[in-house]
C-alpha cells in the first residue's frame, strides 16, 4: 500500500495523506495532479510525496479518487523544488504556491449536486417550513440542483444556501453528491481532411466528378496539391467544401479525422535569416564573459548594468543562442505585461516558433497551450511576466530577468514572492546561468555587485552613439500660474517644437483619473470610499469618482454632499486631465493613452503601442508603464508632468523608485538618430533623485543612498518581514497587533541583531471594510527572520484566541507598505 502526500490548492499549513488505491497505483507519480476528498467537497492537489507502508492505520486514510494526468507528471521534480523552496521562504502554505504556478486551466473542480431522499419525495406535506420548503419545493420540480443554482434561483446568498443544505442533508431530506465539472479549457480540436487516394487516381476521379459534382471537384484539386487540409482552410477556398467532403468520405477519397491545434500566440516569422547587428566592444565583453558561465555554471549571477538603449536584448538573444546550442532552454522574465508583445516580436523574429508566452494576460487557453508546449518540448524559450519563473522548461540553462529592479516582480497576494529572487534560486537548483538586467539596479543587487557576489558587467554607452538625453528640471514653484499647472511654458514649447518637426512626445504622469480628488470650496470635505480610507479619484469620463483599490463607484456629486456647497474643486493631476489640456493646447495633434483604464481588454496593452509604432499617434500620455523598456525611435521629448507623487508614500525606498522612474523614462528619448530631451516638471528640484537622474549618475546616487541605509539598519544591512493584521473590527486589528508584537519581542535572544517596529495602523488603514495594523521586522540574516517568526508562529497555534476574527499575513522582503 502506497501513502501519497498531497499538496492541496487550500491555505493548509501542510500537504495531507491519502491512501493510493491499487486501481490506481501504477498511474499515481511525484508531480502528478489528483482529486481527493477534503471535507464533504473533492478537491484538486498535486503529489509531492509517495511512500510504501504496511501499517494497518493506512487503510484509515482516505483514498485518492482520481489521478488527472493521463500522460507525464504535470509537474517535473525540479518544479518541486523549486516550489517547495519558495513555500518555505515566503512562508506560505505550498498547495498555494503550486496554485500560482500552474495555468488556470489544468484546474478542475468538483461540486457538489443535491437532490431529494426518497423520504422528501414520499412525505412532503412533513417538510419543514420557511426557506427550507422553498428548497424542496424547487428539487421537486425542477430536479438535481448545483448549490450556486439553488441559490441564485431562490434569491440568497451562497453562503446562507450552503448552510441551509447542510441542515435538510442531516436531516435526511436532501441527499448531496460530489460531481466534476467540465474543464473550462480543452484541447482545441479541429477537422482535418486528408486524401486516402494516390495521386494519379484522385486526379481520374476529380474529371468523373467535374462535371455532376463541381465542389468535390474543386476539393480535390487542393488535396491533389497537398493532400492534408483543415476543413475551415478548404471552406474558405470552396464553399461548400463541408458537403463535398462527407460525399468524398463516402467514395472512399478522403478521411476526415479530429487534430489538436495549438492556440497561436506570438506572430509568425521564420526567424533566425536577418544578419545579427555587429556588437560594440562593450557588447562583446558582455557576451563573452555569459558564455563562459553558460560552459560552466558557478552559481553567481550576472549583473548586467547598460544605459538605456545600450543594447541589453541583443547580449540577451547572443546568450540565449548559446545555450540552444547547447540543447539547452531558456527563461525571460520581464516586468510589465505591456512589455511582452514587444519582447516577443524582437525574439520570434530571431528565434521563430521556439517561442512561447507565459502571462496573465492571455486567455485561459492560450496559457494552457503555451505551458504544453514548453512542456512538451516543442518551444524552448519561455518570454513572460512574474508567474513565468515557474515555467516547464527541462535542462534549463539560461534566465534572463530584463528590468530586475521593477516592483512588479513582488506579488503583493499570497505567494508573495519575488520574481527575480526565486530566478537567482531557481538558476541555482539547476545549474543554470541568471542575467539580471537593469539602467537602474535595485540598491540590494549593485550591492552585492559592488562586493564580487554577483558578477559585475557594464554597457556604459547607447549602441547607435547618441548622448544620454539632456534633463532639465522645471521648478514648478516658478511656473505657478493657472495656465501653467499643468503643462509649464517650457514644456509646452518643447511640445509644440516636436510637433512641428513630426517627431513623437511621450508624457508620464504617475497617477490615472482625471483628478487626485475632489474637495469642497465652503466646509473641505473630500468623498472617501465607502469600504477603504482612500479618497476617491475623479474620472471625467462617465463623471465619476472610484476607488482605485477596490473599485467602488459612484457619479461625481454636482454638490457637496455635506454642507451643499456648489464649488467643487479638482485637486491633484490623473491622465485623463493631461490628456485634456494636451487636446486644447494641441487640438491638431494625435493622442494616446495608456493607464490601468485604457489596457483592461485582451491585447489592449499591444494596440496601444502598434499604433504609436506605427506614428498614428502624436503624443502618448500615460503612467508608469509607458517608461519600462519600450523602443520607439522617433520620440525625441519625454516629459514629465508631476515627479513629486511618489516622495509622499511612507517608504524608504520612495527615493531609489523616483530616481529609477525618471530614468527610465527619460531612456525612452533619443533612440533614433536624433537627440532626445527630457523635461520634469517638479516642486522640489533640489531632491537628490532629481539631481542624480538629472546627471545619469546612477553610482552617485547609489553611494548617497547606501549611506542613509547603513545608518537606518534597511536592506541589504538587513532582512525585513511585514505581518499585517486586519479585521471587520478596528479595536481587534489593534489589539492582535500589540498582543503580537509582545510575543515577537518575548522571542528576541540578541536585540542588536532582531528589532520589532510597531504595532502601527497601515499608511492605508481600511481596504474593502477590513481594519488594517502592521508591524516591520528586522533580522540581521535571512536564517534569523526565519527561526524567530517560526517561533512566534508555534506560539500563535497555541492560543488562537488572540486572533480570532483577525486576518495575518506575512510578508517577506516586503517592497511596498502600504
Amino acid at each position: 500500500m502506497t501513502i501519497a502526500n498531497v499538496a492541496l490548492e487550500q491555505p493548509l499549513a501542510t500537504p495531507l495523506d491519502y491512501r493510493v488505491p491499487e486501481s490506481l497505483s501504477a498511474a499515481c507519480q511525484l508531480g502528478q495532479r489528483v482529486l481527493v476528498p477534503l471535507g464533504s467537497r473533492q478537491v484538486q492537489g498535486y503529489v509531492v510525496g509517495l511512500t510504501p507502508s504496511h501499517e494497518v492505520e493506512v487503510e484509515a486514510l482516505k483514498p485518492i479518487v482520481d489521478v488527472l494526468d493521463d500522460d507525464a507528471p504535470l509537474l517535473t521534480p525540479a518544479l518541486l523544488t523549486l516550489t517547495r523552496w519558495v513555500a518555505d521562504y515566503y512562508m506560505c502554505p505550498w498547495g498555494l504556491v503550486l496554485k500560482a504556478a500552474v495555468p488556470q486551466g489544468f484546474r478542475v473542480r468538483s461540486e457538489a449536486v443535491y437532490r431529494l431522499t426518497p423520504q422528501a419525495q414520499a412525505d412532503p406535506s412533513a417538510w419543514p417550513g420557511g426557506r427550507a420548503a422553498s428548497a424542496l419545493q424547487l428539487l421537486a420540480e425542477q430536479g438535481p440542483q448545483r448549490r450556486g443554482e439553488l441559490a441564485r434561483k431562490l434569491g440568497v446568498e451562497v453562503k446562507e444556501i450552503g448552510s441551509l443544505l447542510r441542515r435538510l442533508e442531516t436531516q435526511g431530506w436532501v441527499a448531496g453528491e460530489q460531481q466534476r465539472q467540465a474543464p473550462k479549457v480543452r484541447q482545441r480540436m479541429v477537422a482535418m481532411v486528408r486524401l486516402t487516394l494516390p495521386p494519379e487516381e484522385a486526379e481520374t476521379l476529380r474529371q468523373e466528378v467535374a462535371s455532376r459534382a463541381p465542389k468535390q471537384a474543386d476539393v480535390l484539386v487542393h488535396l491533389i496539391e497537398q493532400p492534408l487540409w483543415e476543413l475551415a482552410d478548404l471552406q474558405a477556398l470552396v464553399p461548400g467544401a463541408r458537403a463535398a467532403v462527407q460525399r468524398l468520405v463516402q467514395r472512399g477519397a478522403v478521411a476526415m479525422e479530429q487534430v489538436e491545434k495549438m492556440r497561436s500566440v506570438i506572430p509568425k516569422a521564420n526567424g533566425g535569416h536577418d544578419a545579427l547587428p555587429r556588437l560594440t566592444a562593450a557588447q562583446q565583453h558582455a557576451f563573452q564573459q555569459i558564455e563562459v558561465k553558460l560552459a560552466a555554471p558557478d552559481g553567481v549571477p550576472v549583473l548586467l548594468l547598460g544605459v538605456t538603449g545600450s543594447g541589453k536584448t541583443e547580449v540577451y538573444m547572443r546568450a540565449i543562442d548559446t545555450a540552444l546550442k547547447q540543447d539547452k532552454t531558456a527563461l525571460v522574465l520581464v516586468s510589465e505585461i505591456s512589455l511582452t508583445a514587444q519582447a516577443t516580436e524582437r525574439f520570434t523574429m530571431r528565434f521563430g516558433d521556439r517561442i512561447a508566452v507565459l502571462h496573465s494576460g492571455l486567455s485561459a487557453g492560450e496559457r494552457f497551450d503555451e505551458w504544453r508546449r514548453l512542456a512538451r518540448g516543442e518551444a524552448h524559450i519561455a518570454i513572460g511576466a512574474r508567474s513565468a519563473v515557474f515555467a516547464p522548461l527541462p535542462n534549463l540553462g539560461l534566465i534572463i530577468v530584463d528590468e530586475e529592479h521593477d516592483t512588479s516582480y513582488k506579488q503583493e497576494e499570497a505567494p508573495r514572492y519575488h520574481a527575480r529572487d526565486v530566478a537567482i534560486v531557481r538558476a541555482q537548483q539547476e545549474r543554470a546561468v541568471v542575467v539580471l538586467g537593469s539602467a537602474t539596479p535595485a540598491l540590494e543587487t549593485f550591492h552585492h555587485a559592488s562586493r564580487g557576489k554577483y558578477l559585475h558587467l557594464a554597457l556604459p554607452k547607447r549602441v547607435s552613439e547618441q548622448p544620454l538625453p539632456k534633463i532639465m528640471i522645471i521648478d514648478q514653484r516658478v511656473h505657478a500660474t493657472p495656465n501653467e499647472r499643468v503643462i509649464s511654458t517650457p514644456l509646452r514649447h518643447a511640445i509644440a517644437d516636436r510637433l512641428e518637426r513630426g517627431e513623437q512626445c511621450l508624457i508620464l504622469i504617475n497617477r490615472r483619473g482625471y483628478s487626485a480628488y475632489l474637495q469642497c470650496r465652503e466646509c473641505g470635505d473630500v468623498p472617501h470610499c465607502a469600504h477603504c480610507s482612500v479618497s476617491l479619484t475623479y474620472h471625467a469620463r462617465g463623471r465619476t469618482l472610484k476607488c482605485h483599490y477596490c473599485d467602488y463607484t459612484q457619479p461625481a456629486p454636482a454638490a457637496c454632499p455635506v454642507c451643499h456647497g456648489p464649488v467643487l474643486h479638482h485637486y491633484g493631476v490623473g491622465t485623463q486631465q493631461v490628456e485634456d489640456v494636451l487636446r486644447a493646447l494641441f487640438p491638431e495633434a494625435r493622442l494616446g493613452r495608456m493607464d490601468r483604464d485604457t489596457t483592461r481588454g485582451k491585447a489592449a496593452h499591444e494596440r496601444i503601442l502598434r499604433s504609436f509604432g506605427a506614428h498614428e499617434v502624436d503624443i502618448l500620455i500615460g503612467t508608469q508603464m509607458i517608461a519600462k523598456g519600450h523602443d520607439f525611435p522617433n520620440i525625441t521629448l519625454v516629459g514629465v508632468v508631476s515627479a513629486d507623487g511618489a516622495l509622499s508614500i511612507p517608504d524608504f525606498r520612495a527615493p531609489e523608485r523616483l530616481f529609477q522612474l525618471l530614468t527610465q523614462v527619460a531612456g525612452r528619448a533619443g533612440r533614433g538618430t536624433r537627440p532626445g530631451e527630457v523635461l520634469i516638471q517638479t516642486f522640489r528640484p533640489d531632491y537628490e533623485s532629481m539631481t542624480f537622474a538629472r546627471e545619469h549618475d546612477f553610482l552617485g546616487f547609489f553611494q548617497h543612498e547606501i549611506q542613509n541605509r547603513r545608518l537606518l539598519l534597511y536592506p541589504p544591512y538587513m532582512r525585513l518581514a511585514k505581518v499585517l493584521l486586519d479585521s471587520p473590527d478596528p479595536e481587534r486589528a489593534q489589539t492582535a497587533g500589540e498582543w503580537l508584537a509582545g510575543q515577537l519581542t518575548r522571542h528576541i535572544t540578541e536585540p542588536q541583531r532582531l528589532e520589532v517596529l510597531g504595532p502601527a495602523e497601515a499608511p492605508l488603514a481600511k481596504l474593502q471594510n477590513r481594519y488594517r495594523w502592521h508591524l516591520m521586522l528586522k533580522a540581521a540574516t535571512s536564517r534569523e527572520l526565519h527561526h524567530w517568526l517560526q517561533q512566534t508562529l508555534d506560539t500563535v497555534q497555541q492560543d488562537r484566541q488572540q486572533l480570532r476574527n483577525v486576518r495575518m499575513s506575512i510578508d517577506i522582503d516586503p517592497v511596498l507598505f502600504l
